[in-house]
């Protein structure tokens, strides 16, 4: 039967692997190396473009700039939820689909805040990368196999638990480290169906191949603040994510499946072994100006080299590149403390353009997303209720490549409240 089943394998060559042209049921750009990139924003930073690195709001837990977190005087908790309608086009075919899911949570609060130095500590989830893609083809091959039908597809992804603290030194120098725990697994499997059956019986055949992953990632980050008046502020920030090699256990297996129950009657090993995937280092940049808790502009930077990215067998990732990205937002409330409530609500806007670690075609695919959200306010320490649209597009039709068009909901609480306070009775 190994005989058999690699014997098909050499007719098919490498064509099960190759990207399909038929039907797109699912994100093809999510194939590629550990699959879609995930911002780390909360849904209220997603509210002014996803900016943080160069400052953010002091009710909000900061995820993008750890420094930052010694800004929050409150406990907070953060909890996000996203909901996503996409829609996927070439020169010939046209696909939706709707998508959600939890989205993050974090917990934060200040252990010490004096004059001089501040200390506040967090912990969180939130996805790293996510996969989801199927692609639906067929064609006529040379030979006794006749007609093939090819399925090729991938779900999982890959998230991190992270202990990140900031730090105030002074007043304006801000310090922050943050430990990552990256975990997931992400199974691909590219399935071939002969036509007709008696080639192989009633069976088919498949390439299946599992990823688990379970390891650190460290980051530091830091942030200045400049007192421009006694209302304006500027501050500048950074962060280094070092690059690391991640314990990964990776299964490759060629099987002969049961049409009828999808179960593998025949399977041979290919690879099955502990190794590591190298994740690059990434870093980025950002300013952003503050007038007291009226209003807040900033740019953020981003830049990551996944060229430098390796698989569990020490392969380059298949068609991937550098990514950089450049966010910018703003978020206004009128009158914080007002009785009016329309002018207690935060509106936010913010826009970004993406250089995608994948190139197609020879194309660097990009991504254009414009934000919109609004921050609604239920109480007077801050809690808010967050609420974010993002409209977007990625990729293109040019050359017969996938163009999507996004629009993603997102549903997010912040709870601020006082805690550890210690009462005082006269």
């Amino acid at each position: 039967m190994r005989s058999k089943i690699f014997g098909l394998w050499a007719l098919l060559g490498a064509g099960i692997l190759t990207p399909l042209k038929g039907q797109i049921l699912q994100s093809p750009y999510t194939s590629y190396g550990i699959g879609e990139l995930q911002s780390t924003a909360t849904t209220g930073n997603l509210g002014m473009g996803g900016i943080g690195i160069g400052g953010g709001h002091p009710l909000l837990l900061n995820t993008r700039n750890s420094a930052w977190l010694a800004r929050n005087l409150y406990t907070a908790f953060d909890i996000g939820l996203q909901g996503e309608y996409r829609t996927l086009t070439t020169d010939s075919s046209f696909n939706d689909l709707a998508t959600g899911g939890l989205r993050n949570m974090a917990f934060g609060f200040p252990i010490y805040n004096k004059k001089n130095f501040g200390w506040t500590t967090s912990l969180g989830l939130s996805p790293y990368s996510t996969v989801s893609y199927q692609l639906v083809g067929s064609e006529e091959t040379v030979g006794p196999l006749g007609e093939v039908a090819r399925i090729s597809e991938g779900s999982g992804g890959y998230n991190t638990v992270y202990w990140a603290n900031g730090v105030r030194l002074g007043k304006n120098l801000y310090l922050g480290a943050k430990i990552n725990y990256l975990f997931g697994t992400v199974v691909e499997e590219a399935i071939v169906t002969f036509e007709p059956f008696d080639v192989i019986g009633s069976s088919n055949i498949a390439l299946y191949e599992r990823y688990s992953v379970g390891d650190f990632l460290w980051e530091a980050s830091a942030g200045y603040q400049f007192k421009l008046s006694d209302l304006l502020s500027m501050r500048v920030g950074g962060y280094y994510g070092g690059g690391a090699n991640v314990n990964t256990e990776g299964l490759n297996t060629l099987q002969i499946r049961s049409l009828q129950f999808g179960t593998p009657t025949t399977s041979d090993t290919l690879f099955n072994a502990e190794g590591t995937q190298h994740i690059p280092f990434s870093a980025g940049a950002g300013i952003a100006f503050e007038q007291a808790s009226n209003w807040i502009i900033g740019v953020d930077f981003d830049y990551q080299p996944w060229s430098q990215y390796r698989d569990v067998q020490g392969n380059p990732g298949s068609n991937l590149t550098d990514q950089w990205r450049v966010s910018l937002g703003s978020q206004i409330t009128p009158e914080w403390n007002s009785a009016n409530y329309l002018r207690r609500v935060g509106y936010g806007m913010g826009v970004h353009y993406e250089n995608t670690p994948v190139v197609e075609s020879g194309r660097q695919i990009t991504d254009f997303g414009i934000n919109f959200g609004l921050s609604l306010p239920v109480s007077r320490t801050g809690s808010t209720l967050n609420t974010v649209v993002q409209v977007g597009r990625r990729g293109t039709t040019l050359d017969n490549l996938i163009q999507e068009n996004y629009v993603k909901l997102n549903l997010g609480m912040t709870f601020n409240q006082l805690w550890f306070i210690r009462s005082k009775y006269d």
